[in-house]
């Protein structure tokens, strides 16, 4: 059986940058899972950690904006400690999916 697992939350204040120009500030809630095998062998249960992913809700946009970034595709988060990572917005909506590792 396979499970993601919340590993880690961010909630506070973002950037969103667009071809190295910021464009937009906002507020993030983000959240990092890991995905997590169990694995029973004789007797015995094992779990066995897998891939990480991480998604969230961007908040303080408007839905021009919102529009604009889902037409634009892949996009920079930038969070204030400095870290950053690549998203996309799979919808009109302002749910985002994170690309690579989470920057948090």
């Amino acid at each position: 059986m396979e499970v993601d697992e919340v590993r880690s939350r961010y909630e506070g204040p973002a950037e969103i940058w667009v071809d190295g120009v910021k464009r937009f500030d906002c507020a993030v809630r983000l959240i990092r899972y890991i995905e997590v095998a169990e694995i029973a062998t004789l007797g015995e249960v094992e779990y066995f950690e897998g891939p990480t992913s991480w998604d969230g809700y961007i908040s303080g946009l408007t839905e021009e904006d919102l529009r604009t970034l889902q037409a634009v595709g892949t996009f920079e988060l930038r969070l204030r400690d400095g870290r950053k990572a690549g998203a996309v917005l799979p919808n009109t909506g302002a749910c985002l999916r994170g690309l690579g590792e989470a920057p948090f």
